[in-house]
């Protein structure tokens, strides 16, 4: 079988989902299928993912040069109408493959669409209005005229269902994985250097994720403050991510409560090896979100060890099960006696940690791939 997989050069930025998403799950087809042949179309120079190019996994770039054809034709809304319909059209693969839910308008060519979520449906306040027209319109097209859909949870799955009148046979859950980087380390030493190469204390709570108003941040530092206020407690709040869209409402928050910056720790984007280590050294992870597709960062702080504490909302429980300890995300004293509660209680917390490393192991992007291979084996 012959499968098309187009990748948009916003996909290859390191520190993005999709980014993660793209990699691995590119990563482990080229590894685990040798008797499928792809090509990947790029509209950029794909050189970040060129490890994983063989015989059998081919990248075309379908990158117009030029000025001009730059900022027109390689827009990648304008690129998957024109430039990548073309191509598809052209080389008439058995299925093409959409790894985030963006294909070209009305394409007739077999094809599998893979959808994260529908926060945008959901929460349409927390997108600016042209990003929220534009990720609507690309869900819609790739419901509509993708001939099998995959979804990253079953919640993601549900909120298909509800949204559109489908058939519930198009859909096929595959959930994400996580990375092998992403283990318990026990050399203290070796998390030391990364914690003091970005000023962090030994005593502190964390969060991972890109700074956006849907993960809910600003009661996560409500709840941290209530912390410091109430049970005096003398850890740090650590924040990695970089910073997204509707972030604003972050940064007052903290200036209100943290105006020199002293508890509340901002980093931006961490490299995976680096961040391995900052997982390993928390006491505890907290994942406020209102609202996610998967939440890998979940499963990868269990993987590394550290007790997690999350939002109840959407397909965290799904994911987390009872490993994880939840609470309502719009609940801030709810939030604070939660992350209270890992921090104060020795068995709590090491019964959390032995949890989270068994369910974290259910995880892995081998698996992801493996099972996108079946599902489109299975349907063409």
């Amino acid at each position: 079988m012959r499968i098309a997989i187009p990748v948009n050069k916003a996909h290859t930025k390191m520190g993005s989902g999709d980014y993660t998403s793209f990699y691995y799950i590119l990563k482990y087809l080229s590894e685990k299928d040798k008797l499928n042949e792809y090509r990947i179309y790029f509209n950029d120079d794909p050189s970040e993912f060129r490890e994983f190019e063989r015989s059998g996994f081919e990248y075309v770039s379908l990158y117009k040069k030029g000025f001009i054809r730059d900022r027109l034709f390689n827009r990648y809304e304008v690129w998957q109408n024109t430039t990548l319909r073309a191509k598809i059209r052209k080389d008439s693969p058995d299925v093409s493959f959409f790894i985030d839910a963006k294909m070209p308008v009305r394409l007739k060519n077999p094809s599998v669409a893979r959808i994260q979520d529908l926060a945008f449906f959901n929460f349409p306040d927390h997108f600016k209005p042209k990003d929220n027209f534009r990720l609507r319109h690309n869900l819609k097209n790739c419901v509509e005229h993708a001939h099998v859909l995959i979804a990253i949870s079953h919640n993601t799955k549900k909120d298909i269902l509800e949204r559109f009148n489908i058939p519930e046979s198009k859909i096929h859950v595959v959930e994400n994985g996580k990375s092998p980087i992403f283990v318990k380390i026990k050399d203290r030493g070796r998390i030391k250097k990364t914690l003091n190469k970005y000023g962090i204390p030994d005593k502190y709570i964390l969060h991972v994720g890109v700074l956006q108003k849907r993960k809910n941040i600003p009661n996560l530092i409500r709840a941290f403050f209530e912390l410091k206020n109430k049970r005096d407690i003398d850890h740090k709040l650590v924040l990695v991510g970089s910073r997204g869209w509707l972030y604003s409402d972050i940064f007052d928050i903290t200036d209100k409560y943290d105006p020199e910056r002293k508890n509340v720790i901002f980093l931006d984007f961490v490299s995976e090896d680096e961040l391995v280590h900052i997982y390993n050294g928390a006491d505890v992870f907290a994942f406020p979100s209102l609202y996610e597709g998967f939440g890998i960062p979940i499963i990868e702080a269990m993987a590394c060890g550290t007790p997690v504490v999350s939002s109840s909302a959407s397909c965290m429980p799904e994911v987390g099960r009872d490993a994880a300890i939840y609470f309502d995300p719009c609940d801030v004293d709810d939030m604070a006696d939660k992350i209270y509660s890992v921090i104060s209680d020795k068995n709590l917390k090491k019964n959390h940690i032995e949890k989270g490393l068994k369910r974290s192991m259910a995880y892995d992007w081998g698996k992801t791939a493996s099972g996108i291979i079946d599902v489109i084996k299975k349907s063409f």
